[in-house]
């Protein structure tokens, strides 16, 4: 005499159950990257209260240096390449040639990256520096310096790096039910 762990027909309707979950998901998180690509302002965050990180030193009397970030602050292991983008300018919005370099430092505080030089884009009035993303999952210290008037200015945030990629962890979830698994 065999067990059976529920009939054919209650395993169905879990199954459906199941896929219709999976189902509105996948449609609540198309519906809320719709929204936010398309009804909220290009220049709003989508976290209302949700500042840039920005530094503003004094050059001379009536001019001033500005800092900030206008780079990503989430990474996934699937991505290969990540960037640090900041905005140098003065007080017109003009772009203050100098020398930028950053710092990268593991969740551990070592050293990922050190000093890195970063790349003039003056036509944006930005510098950059493309890395390798880490494999390491946690948070990472990056801090940029730039060189004015033979003066270190400097400006920091985080970046977390993790496996954030949700229709994968529903895809897998999926995957391990049983379907239809009868045992007789």
């Amino acid at each position: 005499m065999g067990i059976c762990r529920g009939n054919k027909g209650d395993n169905i309707i879990k199954n459906k159950i199941v896929i219709g979950i999976a189902i509105l998901s996948l449609i609540y998180i198309a519906g809320i990257t719709t929204y936010a690509l398309y009804f909220l302002p290009k220049d709003e965050p989508l976290i209302k209260n949700e500042t840039k990180p920005q530094i503003i030193i004094q050059l001379k009397e009536e001019e001033n240096a500005k800092i900030e970030f206008v780079s990503a602050t989430e990474y996934s292991f699937q991505d290969e390449k990540g960037m640090t983008i900041v905005k140098l300018s003065d007080n017109q919005g003009d772009w203050i040639n100098t020398s930028c370099y950053e710092t990268i430092l593991n969740p551990d505080k070592s050293f990922y990256l050190n000093w890195t030089p970063m790349i003039p884009q003056p036509e944006y009035a930005n510098y950059y520096l493309n890395f390798s993303v880490p494999r390491i999952e946690g948070i990472f210290d990056q801090e940029v310096f730039c060189e004015i008037n033979n003066k270190n200015i400097s400006l920091g945030k985080g970046f977390h790096v993790g496996n954030s990629n949700i229709l994968s962890n529903i895809s897998n979830a999926i995957e391990e039910m049983s379907f239809g698994e009868s045992y007789g």
